[in-house]
């Protein structure tokens, strides 16, 4: 903290991460903790899921996808066609 007072949790949520979080425009009701949940999903993007598991400190990888890494719709349809291409490719 500017200062060199002592950086606790209370006082970087008053401080930093409400007023930023209002500048968002993002909801009151949006914790802290979500930043952790939009990190590891945006993560997915092209890291590993096992370095995503141990940047959240999880057991192990199947925990991390099944808590953090949801599928989004861009992915969805990603699989729909590699899935299509296959049948395709066995169709010839």
């Amino acid at each position: 903290m500017p200062g060199g007072t002592v950086l606790r949790l209370s006082n970087w949520r008053l401080a930093t991460f409400i007023p930023a979080r209002a500048r968002a425009g993002l909801s009151g009701r949006f914790p802290i903790h979500d930043l952790r949940h939009t990190a590891a999903s945006l993560m997915k993007a092209g890291v590993p899921v096992s370095i995503i598991s141990a940047w959240a400190g999880h057991y192990s990888g199947a925990f991390t996808m099944a808590t953090y890494v949801h599928a989004s719709p861009e992915d969805l349809a990603a699989g729909r066609d590699a899935l299509a291409a296959i049948y395709r490719a066995e169709e010839t």
